[in-house]
């Protein structure tokens, strides 16, 4: 995958090694469904992981399709390999299973800390706090930086993000304005979307606390939506939290999308009822 500039396991293990003779903690991002990568290759990854002594491992499946503008996604050979979607779920809640059996608690979609560190001023805050923007604002710096701030997260939000090359970046440094050169506004509804989408990445939508935040229970908003994902096996609703199954948490692109569809069907509906209260409504009857 264009990696191995990296060095070798025992470069790795070195690594690791120097790192905690610092009192430094260590992570590593596993790729697993790989093109033509058995099962067993994925869960003996966890096992290099965890004998090395990583203190987290990021486990990120592979987006891989045809028409994807990477060098790898135009290779019909490689995109043969590809295991379907069943089979790379089947994978995840292996791979899932063997983290948490060799010590490893999930932290959010993608995360696992040793158990040792949950709680524990030393864990991987920073990630779990990105999630959290109806607490937290957050800044990025450099190059595709992205910073989100609010002052209110029940109605508005701005999202921005650092120009991409380090050259552009270094001369926006040098000027008398914002360095960011995009941007996004949310709005109350893009608020609440934003606030589920952002839970569900830490696994679990807290229902209390969303009602805290937007005044209305979360079933109220996207009552509809979430009974589908249910059906679908992806999500489990009980009366305080809202949580991704394992199966979930695999098609958690999916369960954004459902989200993200429902908004925009409502927004709709809501326009076109603008529409027609601003024309008086003034068409013939049917």
């Amino acid at each position: 995958m264009g990696r191995t500039a990296f060095g070798d396991s025992e470069v790795f293990a070195q690594v690791v090694e120097m790192a905690h003779s610092r009192k430094m903690t260590v992570s590593g991002d596993l790729l697993f469904n790989l093109p033509g990568q058995s099962l067993g290759e994925m869960l003996a990854d966890i096992e290099c992981g965890d004998n090395i002594g990583l203190d987290q491992i990021c486990l990120y499946h592979l987006v891989m399709f045809r028409g994807l503008a990477t060098a790898w996604a135009r290779d019909p050979a490689l995109i043969a390999a590809l295991p379907g979607n069943e089979r790379a779920a089947a994978n995840w809640e292996a791979i899932r299973t063997t983290a948490i059996d060799n010590g490893y608690y999930q932290a959010t979609l993608t995360n696992f800390e040793k158990s040792s560190f949950q709680g524990d001023s030393r864990g991987y805050i920073y990630e779990v706090r990105s999630f959290e923007a109806d607490r937290y604002n957050m800044i990025g710096f450099g190059p595709s930086g992205i910073s989100y701030s609010t002052s209110d997260p029940s109605r508005i939000g701005l999202k921005t993000m650092n120009p991409e090359s380090s050259l552009e970046y270094l001369q926006a440094l040098g000027k008398r304005s914002p360095v960011w050169n995009r941007y996004y506004t949310f709005d109350a509804e893009s608020q609440r979307l934003l606030f589920m989408t952002r839970q569900f990445a830490k696994l679990s939508i807290d229902r209390k606390r969303y009602s805290d935040v937007f005044g209305a229970d979360v079933m109220s908003d996207y009552g509809s939506e979430l009974d589908v994902l249910a059906e679908m096996k992806l999500i489990d609703i009980t009366p305080t939290e809202i949580r991704l199954t394992t199966r979930g948490m695999f098609f958690s692109d999916t369960v954004g999308s459902v989200l993200s569809y429902g908004r925009h069907v409502r927004k709709l509906g809501r326009e076109s009822a603008e529409r027609m209260s601003r024309n008086g409504n003034q068409g013939g009857h049917m």
